[in-house]
């Protein structure tokens, strides 16, 4: 469209170029034709002046009808030559409006052409822009249902999790009153509750007794604070067990999540055999590291009593490491499906 236009252009000056170059060859032709009229008149002129009259007289009828015949021409020429030069400045100019309004319309046309152009680039410029507008917030929308979508699997699993940690505390807390009750039937714990007991633990001037019941309640004590120590000890690993074991099951999750995206190419068919195999060896070794640790709640005493209560220690498992399990052969479970749909 600008090449045409400048083309457009250029041709409309070389056509005003060309009329005023011919409006001007005409001009000097018609002063060239007045200036030669002009001098021919005035070299006539002076020859009528210098007839003497005695040759006018004795001329005949015939010599009078020629200069008179003669007169009227001349007469005539100079309006003749004057309505050619006014029909002549008429078409010039009428020649020269026409080619100022053809000037003038060609020059309309060519800003409405631009105009044209113009506002087209704009309206393309902006579709383009909502177009990207349009794009960006179909991003958005995709990955805020999949925010939401994640969101509530998480809350899901934490739920299932909460109400599996719940059960196996249920079933700590009742294999814990067992324990208390063979305690307090041996007699370790009786003393702790008693007021007496109490009181003498608050006010040393208040004990009865010689030095042997003295020593007796020292030790008790100090076997309540040791075993105090103990469960808080035990409670403080159970939960940094269970944050680290949340971490590692949820790491193996998203990996599994993203090798059932991913797509069925041959080279993501390789990348994802790779990927399970990688999830069940860290799956086993979690696995593993579950079977192999000892909490420290654990003590020979205690087994000793499970044992007494008929509960064999090999059946005895930490709570965490019995959801631990439960998660991780999940996971293993997860990744043989996904290896066989694979395969």
């Amino acid at each position: 469209m600008r090449h045409h236009h400048s083309e457009l252009r250029a041709y409309i000056i070389n056509l005003l170029n060309e009329e005023v170059l011919y409006i001007k060859s005409m001009s000097k032709d018609v002063e060239e034709k007045l200036k030669l009229h002009s001098s021919e008149t005035q070299n006539v002129e002076p020859q009528q002046h210098d007839l003497k009259p005695d040759e006018s007289e004795c001329r005949d009828v015939h010599t009078t009808t020629v200069v008179e015949s003669c007169q009227v021409t001349k007469h005539e020429e100079p309006s003749f030559a004057k309505i050619t030069f006014e029909s002549r400045g008429d078409s010039s100019e009428v020649l020269a409006q026409a080619l100022q309004e053809k000037v003038g319309a060609l020059l309309l046309l060519s800003q409405q052409e631009e105009r044209h152009l113009h506002e087209e680039n704009v309206n393309a410029a902006l579709q383009q822009k909502v177009d990207e507008l349009q794009r960006n917030v179909l991003q958005v929308t995709n990955e805020k249902v999949r925010t939401l979508l994640e969101l509530a699997r998480l809350r899901q699993e934490y739920q299932s999790l909460r109400e599996m940690s719940g059960t196996r505390e249920e079933e700590t807390t009742g294999n814990s009153g067992r324990i208390a009750i063979s305690n307090e039937k041996e007699g370790r714990l009786k003393n702790m509750w008693k007021k007496s007991y109490i009181n003498r633990w608050i006010d040393p001037s208040s004990r009865e007794g010689g030095g042997p019941s003295n020593t007796e309640a020292d030790y008790a004590s100090n076997i309540d604070y040791a075993r105090m120590k103990v469960e808080y000890a035990a409670i403080k690993e159970s939960l940094e067990s269970m944050g680290h074991l949340t971490t590692s099951i949820r790491r193996l999750r998203l990996a599994l999540l993203k090798v059932k995206e991913s797509n069925d190419t041959e080279t993501d068919a390789r990348r994802c055999e790779v990927a399970i195999a990688n999830i069940l060896v860290e799956a086993t070794h979690l696995k593993t590291a579950l079977g192999i640790s000892i909490p420290i709640s654990w003590s020979a005493e205690s087994d000793m009593e499970s044992v007494a209560d008929g509960e064999p220690s090999c059946e005895r498992t930490d709570s965490v490491s019995a959801a631990g399990f439960e998660m991780v052969e999940l996971v293993i479970l997860a990744a043989e499906i996904m290896k066989e749909q694979h395969n």
